[in-house]
C-alpha cells in the first residue's frame, strides 16, 4: 500500500493527529535521551539499569525544579535551521490545527515562530481555555519547563500521569481522534520511555487505540513487536526509496508527503489554516514550501495552482534566497492563463507578492505586463489594464516595458495591438525616458522601437510624447497615485446632520 497516498489524504481532510517524538528535534539538539540520562546518572551516582529509574534518581536528589532545569539547559535553542529542522518543517507544512508531542524541547515552537504560523502551547487546561480560533494547538503531552509541574520525565511521573482516569489531555486526545489517525513521527522505541508513552495512549482509549501509523527512521524486531501490539502500522521509508540512505528516505517520505497533502487540499480548507479571522503575526514561507508550490503548479491547472499560490505567497514574507525561486514559479503560472479571468487572478497575485529585491521585482511586473497581449478588448473605452507590484512606483513602468517588450523579442512572440495600446499608457504615465543616462535611453528607445517595428495603427508613444512636447503642449504625467489622491481628497470628510423637521 501507498502510504504516502493515504496519510496525505487524511492530512488533505484535517483526519490526521500528527505526535512527535525526540527524533524530530535530534538534529538542533546536542543532547539525546541517553545522553541526558547518562549524565544525570553520573551526576547523582544512580545504580539504577534504566532510563525512566536514571531519572527518578536525579529527581529524588534534585527535586523537580532541579530536574527541569537540568533538561532546560539542554533541550532549549535560540535559533531553528531548516537543515535540521526538516521533519518539524514537514509537520507545519501538512498545516493540521492540532499537533501532539511528547517532547520537552522548543524545536517545534521555533519553526512555528520562524515562518510566523499562530500557535498556542498547550501544558495545562488554563491554556487550553484560552486558546482562540484559528491557532495551531500544540500540545505538549509530556508538559513544557515554563510550568515544572506539568513535566513528565521520571518514573513516579508517569505512574501518576497513568493513574489519573481524568487528565485533562486524555479527554483532550480522545476528542481530537474521533474519526481520526495518529501519525507517529520521531519515536524508535529504543527504551521503556516509548512504551510507556503508547501505554498512556492506549489508555486513553481504554485499549482500543485508533487507526495509527509510525514513521520509523529504521526497523528492528522489538519495534515491529511493539507496533504489532498497538496494532500500530509500521511504516518504514526505505521500503519506498531504496537507493537512499535511512535518513535521505525519511526525509524525502516526509516531503513527499507535506507535497501529496497540500495538492490535495481545497483551496478553501488552506485559505481557513493560512489565513484565519483572527490577528496573526507575519506568515513567512518556507523551503520546503516553495518547492511544495512549484510542483503543485507545474502539475495542477491554473485554478487550484493560483489559489494555492496565493494562499501561500499574499503578504507572505519571502527570505531572499528564494525569491528568484518564486519568480519562476509566478512566471509558470503567467504560462497558464488562457482568459482574461485568468489574467486579472494573476494580476491580483502580483499586488500581494512581497518581494524586496529590485530586479526581481520589475522582472514579476513585467511578466504581468507580458499578459497584456493575451487579453482579449473588453470593446469598452474603459479597457485598462495597469497591473502592479509592491515596490514599484508608476513612473518606473517604462523600465518593466522595455523588459517585457525585451522577453516578447526573446521569444519570438508577436506583439499585439492590445499590447501596445497598454505598454503607451503605462510609458506615458513614467517618468521622462531623457531622465535617463544616455546608455540607458539607447536601449529603451531600441526596445520600444522594435514593439512599434511592424504595421500598426498606433503611434510609437516616444515619438507621440516628443510630437506633442515640440508643439508646446505641456505633457503632465498623472500617475496612479496621483489619481488614488484625487479621488481620497474628493470624498467629503464632514458629514452634517440632516435638518430638523
Amino acid at each position: 500500500m501507498n502510504y504516502i497516498n493515504l496519510i496525505a489524504e487524511k492530512a488533505s481532510k484535517f483526519k490526521l493527529i500528527p505526535f512527535l517524538g525526540a527524533g524530530c528535534s535530534i538534529l538542533h539538539l546536542s543532547y539525546g535521551w541517553d545522553n541526558l540520562v547518562n549524565e544525570m546518572k553520573e551526576e547523582v551516582n544512580s545504580n539504577s539499569l534504566s532510563n525512566l529509574g536514571i531519572a527518578q534518581d536525579y529527581l529524588e536528589q534534585k527535586g523537580k525544579q532541579g530536574l527541569c532545569e537540568f533538561l532546560e539547559r539542554r533541550l532549549l535553542i535560540q535559533e531553528f535551521e531548516d537543515e535540521k529542522g526538516y521533519a518539524d518543517l514537514a509537520i507545519m507544512n501538512l498545516g493540521m490545527n492540532v499537533i501532539y508531542t511528547t517532547n520537552q524541547d522548543n524545536v517545534m515552537e521555533k519553526c512555528l515562530e520562524k515562518y510566523g504560523r499562530q500557535y498556542k502551547k498547550i501544558t495545562n487546561l488554563e491554556d487550553l481555555s484560552e486558546s482562540i480560533p484559528g491557532e495551531v494547538l500544540y500540545i505538549k503531552f509530556h508538559g513544557d519547563f515554563s510550568d515544572s509541574n506539568s513535566v513528565v520525565f521520571a518514573a513516579s511521573d508517569y505512574e501518576k500521569r497513568m493513574n489519573n482516569s481524568s487528565n485533562f489531555l486524555d479527554i483532550r486526545l480522545r476528542s481530537d481522534l474521533l474519526g481520526k489517525s495518529l501519525f507517529f513521527v520521531g519515536y524508535g522505541f529504543r527504551d521503556d520511555n516509548i512504551r510507556k508513552i503508547f501505554e498512556e495512549v492506549n489508555k486513553a482509549f481504554e485499549g482500543q487505540l485508533p487507526e495509527s501509523y509510525l514513521l520509523a527512521y529504521s526497523v528492528s524486531e522489538e519495534l515491529t513487536e511493539i507496533c504489532n501490539k498497538y496494532n500500530v502500522t509500521l511504516i518504514y521509508p526505505r521500503s519506498y526509496f531504496p537507493e537512499l540512505t535511512d535518513n535521505d528516505a525519511f526525509e524525502k517520505f516526509l516531503y513527499e508527503l507535506a507535497a501529496k497533502s497540500f495538492a490535495l487540499k481545497s483551496s478553501k480548507d488552506i485559505q481557513d489554516i493560512f489565513s484565519p479571522n483572527t490577528p496573526r503575526i507575519k506568515k513567512t514561507i518556507s523551503k520546503m514550501e516553495v518547492s511544495t508550490l512549484k510542483n503543485t503548479v507545474e502539475t495542477l491547472p491554473f485554478d487550484e495552482s493560483i489559489d494555492k499560490f496565493r494562499v501561500l505567497l499574499d503578504r507572505t514574507e519571502i527570505p531572499l534566497e528564494f525569491e528568484k525561486n518564486v519568480e519562476c514559479i509566478y512566471l509558470l503560472l503567467c504560462e497558464k492563463t488562457n482568459s482574461n479571468d485568468n489574467i486579472s487572478k494573476v494580476e491580483q497575485a502580483c499586488f500581494n507578492l512581497l518581494i524586496h529585491t529590485k530586479n526581481i521585482r520589475v522582472n514579476i511586473l513585467a511578466y504581468t505586463m507580458m499578459l497584456g497581449n493575451k487579453r482579449t478588448s473588453e470593446g469598452s473605452m474603459f479597457d485598462y489594464y495597469m497591473p502592479r507590484i509592491q515596490g514599484v512606483p508608476t513612473q518606473n513602468y517604462i523600465i518593466a516595458t522595455v523588459f517585457a517588450i525585451k522577453n516578447f523579442r526573446e521569444s519570438k512572440i508577436e506583439i499585439t495591438d492590445q499590447f501596445r495600446r497598454y505598454a503607451t499608457t503605462w510609458i506615458e504615465q513614467s517618468m521622462d525616458v531623457e531622465e535617463f543616462d544616455s546608455e540607458v535611453q539607447q536601449y529603451i528607445r531600441e526596445q520600444i522601437d522594435y514593439a512599434w517595428s511592424k504595421p500598426t495603427t498606433l503611434e510609437n508613444p516616444l515619438k507621440r510624447i516628443k510630437r506633442l512636447k515640440e508643439s508646446g503642449f505641456h505633457f503632465k504625467r498623472r500617475t496612479y497615485e496621483d489619481i488614488m489622491n484625487n479621488m481620497m481628497n474628493s470624498i467629503q470628510k464632514e458629514f452634517k446632520s440632516p435638518p430638523e423637521n
